[in-house]
This record gives structure tokens, sequence and C-alpha cells, in this order.
């Protein structure tokens, strides 16, 4: 890829992080500090211009906020619908509720049978998906240019009327819960990592897996599934991005005539919890006799930037080997150590972990 593409590629790609990353982290519980034009008039984005192309957003009538880049090296979109939900709004004993919607946004409408939405997708040219994380849930479409007012109208379609049937919920309940057995279950790594974010956030949602927890993944019915979706896939509660190979001024026309159409609903608060300070140092371990290692992550204590007592206190989580079963739940042990004190940044560095 030669220099220029990849630079004109890397720009709008930092455009609409930008943007998504204003819109759905940086104002917690409140409205996005985001300033857009009313709906009808196209503003430019305060980052200008990427390459000749003009980067707009404006706002619908009922609360939808929108962003178009054009692009017109080749005849295609990507359409993309971003929610202001995700794992941090799912309810007390309901965890995984925000995945959860990810795959049921594919189960239909009255007028759309269920998997259909992907097979029309794909009849057409297009390729689709989703993904869900801690602050966000997206939908995604990468079609040519003339069938954006195809996956504007699903889209729209199943943010206003999807098919919440009891039989669909149970069905992709069990279907996320064997997910959750490939994805986790299976995984050492990943059943330390979550063991080890639940014991590094104390209070903070983010302390909870996005998947959720598997007994708490079995508690939600078609009622939760229902009250969820009332207040959180709304209009106003999401953000169109449409990028490629279109004028802000289509894709506006296009927008009122398909998501205008939703009407705004009322939102679940969105809360922004404080995490208490943590007054011990640990250390999470995961054993699992099967694989023949032993995964261990340090977690922040007191000692963080200024030394601390040698004397310190370990957090063990021990597991046996069969499924992610405790087998001797959450002990505390005081031990001698010299580690360096943990660095002050050690909130925004990744850790790994070999078998």
């Amino acid at each position: 890829m030669g220099n220029g593409i990849g630079a004109r590629i890397a720009a709008i790609a930092a455009i609409i992080v930008g943007f998504v990353a204003l819109y759905f982290v940086g104002q917690p519980g409140g409205a996005p500090n985001v300033s857009t034009a009313p709906a009808g008039e196209i503003e430019p984005a305060a980052s200008g211009v990427v390459g000749d192309s003009n980067v707009a957003q404006f706002t619908l009538d009922n609360g939808m906020r929108i962003l178009v880049i054009p692009d017109h090296r080749a005849p295609v979109v990507s359409h993309m619908v971003w929610y202001r939900v995700g794992g941090v709004d799912d309810p007390p004993g309901l965890s995984g509720i925000a995945h959860f919607f990810e795959h049921l946004m594919f189960k239909g409408t009255d007028k759309v049978a269920p998997g259909d939405i992907s097979r029309i997708v794909a009849r057409n040219g297009g390729t689709d998906n989703a993904f869900t994380g801690h602050d966000y849930t997206a939908y995604f479409q990468r079609i040519a240019r003339d069938r954006l007012p195809l996956v504007m109208e699903l889209e729209a379609d199943r943010m206003a009327n999807l098919n919440l049937s009891e039989e669909n919920v149970l069905t992709e309940r069990e279907v996320v819960r064997e997910e959750r057995n490939m994805r986790v279950e299976s995984d050492p790594s990943s059943q330390f990592r979550e063991q080890m974010s639940a014991a590094l956030f104390l209070s903070h949602p983010y302390g909870r897996p996005v998947i959720g927890w598997d007994e708490e993944i079995q508690q939600i019915g078609r009622e939760e599934a229902i009250d969820f979706y009332t207040h959180h896939y709304a209009p106003n509660n999401a953000m169109l991005v449409v990028t490629g190979d279109v004028e802000p001024a289509e894709v506006l026309s296009l927008a009122e005539e398909t998501y205008g159409l939703v009407h705004s609903r009322e939102l679940a608060p969105r809360t922004n919890p404080a995490q208490p300070p943590r007054l011990s140092e640990g250390l999470a371990a995961y054993r699992r006799g099967r694989v023949g290692g032993e995964l261990r992550q340090p977690l922040p204590g007191p000692g963080c930037g200024g030394g601390g007592p040698e004397e310190r206190q370990t957090l063990y989580s021990t597991l046996d080997e069969r499924r992610c079963q405790p087998a001797g739940h959450l002990r505390h042990e005081t031990r001698s150590t010299n580690r360096r004190p943990f660095p002050a940044d050690w909130h925004q560095r990744r850790w790994t972990a070999d078998l």
C-alpha cells in the first residue's frame, strides 16, 4: 500500500475514533460534548479536510448524530451505527446483556426473517458484522455505494422493530453461552484475564466481562431483553458513521428518509461509578492442572509510586482443573516480597501471560 493511501486511511480512522470516543466515553452519564449542526445544515468537522474531502456532521430531529467522511477512491461505502451502550450499562445481575443484544439484533423484524439481514447484505455484494465493548456496541456493513439506501433501511428497521419473541431470546441465549464456553471456558488465558479484571476493579463495571458471567446470562429473559432494548436502542442514543463514495447532502437525505422516521425514546441514565482506592497490593494467580503452567499478574497497591511495606497482602484466585470451579475460592496470605513499586501508568499498559 502506498504511503499516500496509507496516510489517508490512517487519517480517516483517527477522525472516526476521535468522534466516537468523544461521544461514547467522553461524557459519562450526560450529553456528549460534540457540536453539531441542526437537521438539514451540514457542519464541517473541526478536523476540516481529509485529502480533498470535507468531513461533515449533523443531527436529525430525533437526536441521532451523523458523521460523513467522503472518500471517492472506489465506488463503495462503509456504513456503521454506534450505540452508546456497552458492558458498563449491563444492569446488576444481568452482565452480558449488551453483548447479548449484538446477537439479538440479527434475529429479524416483522419485515425481515431471522438471519436474513446478513443474507440480504451478502446477496447485494456486501459484508456485515457487529462488535461490543465496555462503552459501545456497533453494527456495520461494507457495500457498493448504490446499495447504501438498502442497508440504511435494514438498520433503521431493526432499531425500531426488533423481533424479541420468547423463542428468539431463549435460543440466542444458548448461543451466547456456547460462545462463552468456546472463547473463555476453554481458554485459560481468557479465564485469567476475567479473574484479574474482577479483582482489579473493586466497584467499576469494567470489572465485569463484556460477554457476561454464565450464571447471570442464564437470568436474561424476554422481559429483561425488551426493557434493555426500549431504553438503549434509540436514535437519540446512536451515531451513524458513513465513509466512502458519498456526499454529505446525499447521506443526510437518506438518513431523514430512514432513521428520521424512528422516534426517540427515554434513555436509561448512564452512571459513572467511582473506583475506591486500593489499600493493599495483590497478586492474581490462576492455576489449572491440565495446562502445566501458572499465570500471575500483580495488582496495584499502596506502594504505587512510593514503595510500600515489605509485607504485602497477596490475593490468590485458585481454580482446579475442572471447568473454572473454585477450589479454594478467594484466600489471602501474607508473604514477603521485594518487587519494585507498581508504575504509575499501570492502568494504561497491556499485560501478557505465556503458558
